[in-house]
């Protein structure tokens, strides 16, 4: 069976691109806020099902999207705005630092808060602190073909579009599934060599290109304590790339062979990557599911974020 691929003519015809923490499809309305503690063993010490006392005070841009609330008016203690941070949402419930953490505290003069050991961040801090929406969430949009119109912007950045056709990994029953790293079935089977081949496809300065990576060799192995990983050997398998068509629109992992298709030799650092403009809204995440949308996951992981078919899986 042939797989429709990321093409850009596929995302030149979508509504809406949206970039955010989470997809928009694992947002739907909160239910509960949660105030925790700072500290690796997370502790609730506040729950509140009424939400509407809630108010946004301002947003960390920094990576990704970090709001900062508060319940009522915030409290001004000193030089400090006593907020409440993002730490993180688990489907209906969303959870932040208690106010008295210091990554919550915002200078009131510029909006700068401080994380420890040097580290900080300044928010984007709203005149008028507006009410907390439930039904709403942060999200950067741009819509490709110019059919969707964002409304109160709140602020604009360039997020870069790196553009994965397709990445399967072929296992050894010739199946092809849409691998993803942080998988823990998928990666595991990579790790000991449990595959045929992990084949990806991405649009870049050298073109539509191939990378072929052979399964059947193991380059990790699991320690005593059943959770970590240590290297085997050089802890690597050599990767060989491939050319493709630059119009290619479906592609069939399973029967793709090496010695029918011509090898190239890659430039280092030269993937296609683009900054384009986007909006940041608040917006309910249901509408942009009502559109012909996609996600870009650069806001989610900053450092390797990209558009793929894993996270589009919607579009085929």
């Amino acid at each position: 069976m042939e797989r429709k691929l990321m093409t850009e003519e596929l995302i030149d015809g979508l509504d809406v691109l949206c970039a955010s923490y989470l997809s928009p499809t694992q947002m739907p309305e909160v239910k509960k806020i949660e105030v925790v503690t700072e500290s690796h063993t997370l502790k609730v010490l506040e729950e509140h099902g009424d939400l509407s006392d809630f108010r946004v005070l301002g947003i960390e841009l920094e990576g990704t999207i970090t709001p900062y609330i508060s319940k009522g008016q915030p409290v001004v203690e000193g030089k400090f705005i006593k907020g409440m941070r993002f730490w993180d949402r688990n489907r209906e419930v969303m959870r932040f630092l208690s106010p008295n953490a210091w990554p919550s505290m915002i200078r009131a003069s510029d909006g700068f808060v401080y994380f420890g050991q040097g580290e900080g961040a300044t928010l984007l801090m709203f005149d008028k602190p507006f009410p907390f929406d439930s039904n709403k969430d942060f999200l950067y949009v741009r819509s490709p073909n110019g059919k969707f119109v964002p409304q109160n912007v709140l602020a604009t950045r360039k997020l870069e579009e790196k553009l994965t056709l397709g990445e399967w990994l072929v296992t050894e029953d010739e199946k092809a599934v849409d691998y993803r790293f942080c998988d823990k079935s998928l990666s595991d089977l990579y790790y000991q060599g449990r595959f045929k081949s992990l084949i990806r496809i991405h649009d870049s300065a050298d073109g539509i290109v191939l990378e072929y990576e052979e399964g059947g060799k193991p380059i990790m192995k699991k320690n005593p304590n059943g959770t970590s990983w240590s290297p085997v050997g050089e802890g690597f398998r050599p990767v060989r790339t491939f050319g493709l068509p630059k119009n290619i629109s479906s592609f069939n992992p399973l029967t793709f062979n090496c010695t029918q298709n011509q090898e190239i030799k890659r430039q280092p650092n030269k993937e296609n990557g683009s900054g384009r403009e986007y909006s940041l809204v608040y917006i309910n995440p249901a509408e942009i599911t009502l559109l012909k949308w996609g996600f870009n996951s650069r806001v989610m992981e900053p450092m390797s974020g990209e558009i793929s078919r894993y996270h589009n899986q919607h579009l085929f």
